[in-house]
C-alpha cells in the first residue's frame, strides 16, 4: 500500500513542478507584453499568440534540463500559442499593437467604418476619424506621441472593438 501511496506523490509533485513553472511562464509573459517594448513590437508579428512563446521557452529549457513537469509547461506553452493564433486567425478577434508612440494598428476591427479611439480613458479627437480599411484594418496616427510605458486603449468600431495595453 506505501507503493502506491509514494507513487501517487511523485506523480503529483511532478504534476505540481509543471503547473507552477507555467504560471511562472504566464506571469513573466504578461508582463514581458505589457511593460517592455521589443517584447510588445514583437507581439504585433505573432499577434495573440505571443502570450504562449515565454511558456514555450520555459518548457523546452526545462525539459532539455530534465526538470520535472517541464513538459506539461511546453506543451501549455504551444496550446496557448495555438489558441493565441486561432483567436486572431480563425476567430478573428480584434487585436491592436503598437508600432511607435504616435502609431497603433488594429486588425479584425469591423470593415469600412470610422473607430473611436480612447487612450488611458481620454476620447481621441481627429480631425477626420480614422477609417477601417475592407479587411477591417486600421492605422490610427495619434495626433501627439504618448510617453514611454503602458497605456490603456480602446478601439471602437461599429460592432467590434478592442480592449487592451498597448507599450512604447
Amino acid at each position: 500500500m506505501s507503493q502506491v501511496f509514494d507513487k501517487i506523490k511523485e506523480k503529483t509533485m511532478e504534476k505540481s513542478t509543471g503547473v507552477g513553472l507555467s504560471v511562472i511562464s504566464v506571469l513573466i509573459s504578461k508582463y514581458a507584453v505589457e511593460n517592455i517594448p521589443p517584447v510588445y513590437r514583437f507581439s504585433g508579428i505573432l499577434k495573440t499568440g505571443t502570450y504562449g512563446v515565454i511558456p514555450v521557452i520555459v518548457g523546452a529549457v526545462g525539459t532539455y534540463m530534465d526538470v520535472k513537469g517541464a513538459d506539461d509547461t511546453l506543451s501549455f506553452g504551444l496550446a496557448r500559442m495555438i489558441e493565441g493564433l486561432a483567436d486572431f486567425y480563425v476567430m478573428k478577434k480584434p487585436f491592436c499593437h503598437a508600432k511607435d508612440a504616435s502609431t497603433i494598428e488594429c486588425y479584425n476591427l469591423d470593415a469600412n467604418v470610422p473607430v473611436k479611439v480612447y487612450v488611458d480613458g481620454d476620447e481621441i479627437t481627429f480631425t477626420e476619424a480614422p477609417t477601417t480599411d475592407g479587411n477591417g484594418k486600421v492605422t490610427i496616427t495619434l495626433p501627439s506621441e504618448l510617453p514611454s510605458g503602458t497605456h490603456n486603449i480602446v478601439v471602437l468600431a461599429r460592432e467590434k472593438a478592442f480592449y487592451g495595453v498597448v507599450a512604447f
